[in-house]
């Protein structure tokens, strides 16, 4: 499996020199190398870069290998096949924890690397929600939080003081949740992408403005991150029909990558740290009882 590991991982081996930049693994690679699986990138030996890891919901089994030595990491067990993978440094030790969000009762389920014990397992959110952690209240932890796709609505748990955030309602049903740190504040900023209009609406966390991008058409994913390494999350989308990469980036305009084919599923990292949590936590109420 290591083999298998360091071949799938070395495919886009020039996008390995951030780790704020996408991760590029497609779902026809991985599956052809180590099963169906979801891939992406963070930093699970804390060394920095990031670490190209995949999750196998069939098993629950993460595979990751470290940039430190360039070696595969112990195989963790953690997830199940309906559960959607939502790793981040939930205890602050500076490494990426494996961590999953259950859809059907909203629980998060986290393996701190810190001690290598399960955290609390805290409820935040309901069927149907999407969970977008990042750091929305500044304090360099990542932030429990859900986007609620019948109404638009937000529900983040600051990690600062343990309190929800006041949050704007963004987006409506149909609209893709795209958090990221748009204006380089070092904050999570609220965004959506609309496919039926190509239009990506971001709330800046340094203002409050919201702007507007018109970018990317029906039927592309959007794909955000911060492609060329300056801090701020760029405007990206990817074309299944082409597998072109499109990118605004956000320091030196556009870009154009063809990486990938039909079939395959990107994935990418917004590079905003994930965060501890403790304390107990309330549901985010229900769509009509707030």
């Amino acid at each position: 499996m290591r083999e298998r590991l360091m071949r799938f991982s070395t495919r886009p081996n020039r996008l390995r020199r951030c780790a704020t930049a996408v991760a590029l693994a497609t779902a026809a690679t991985a599956a052809t190398l180590c099963g169906p699986a979801l891939a992406g990138a963070a930093d699970y030996d804390g060394d920095g870069p990031a670490d190209f890891a995949i999750w196998r919901p069939s098993d629950g089994n993460w595979w990751i290998l470290g940039s430190a030595r360039g070696e595969q990491l112990p195989v963790r067990q953690w997830g199940a096949s309906s559960d959607k993978p939502a790793p981040g440094d939930y205890d602050g030790d500076g490494r990426t924890d494996v961590a999953i969000w259950r859809p059907s009762d909203g629980t998060w389920w986290i393996l701190g690397s810190a001690r290598g014990e399960q955290l609390p397992v805290r409820q935040w959110g309901a069927s149907g929600d999407r969970p977008v952690p990042g750091d929305y209240d500044g304090d360099g932890r990542t932030d429990v939080a859900i986007w609620r796709p019948s109404d638009g609505t937000w529900w983040v748990l600051g990690s600062a003081r343990g309190e929800q955030l006041p949050v704007p309602q963004l987006g409506a049903s149909g609209d893709r949740p795209v958090p990221g740190d748009y204006d380089g504040d070092r904050r999570t900023d609220f965004a959506v992408w609309r496919p039926s209009t190509g239009m990506w609406y971001v709330i800046r966390s340094s203002n409050g403005e919201q702007v507007t991008q018109r970018w990317g058409t029906s039927g592309d994913r959007p794909v955000p991150a911060d492609y060329d390494g300056d801090r701020r999350t760029d405007f990206a989308v990817w074309r299944p029909s082409t597998g072109t990469w499109y990118v605004i980036r956000s320091s030196n305009g556009e870009q154009v990558t063809q990486w990938g084919a039909t079939g395959d599923e990107p994935i990418f990292d917004t590079g905003l740290p994930p965060a501890p949590i403790t304390g107990g936590l309330s549901p985010a109420p229900a769509a009509g009882e707030r």
